[in-house]
């Protein structure tokens, strides 16, 4: 999963994503992992047009 923050992710959301895949998908007890990476910004040092 590409986030722009990864790292200011609250761990209570992962948990809570977890949770709704095993719910959607019944399957209670499987453990999932969640690989958070963060992507450069390719419009991070570009000047806004007006």
């Amino acid at each position: 999963m590409n986030c722009s923050k990864a790292a200011e992710l609250p761990e209570s959301y992962t948990r809570y994503l977890i949770n709704g895949l095993r719910e959607d998908f019944d399957m209670p007890g499987v453990p999932i992992r969640i690989y958070l990476r963060s992507s450069d910004n390719p419009f991070a040092n570009k000047k806004k047009k007006r």
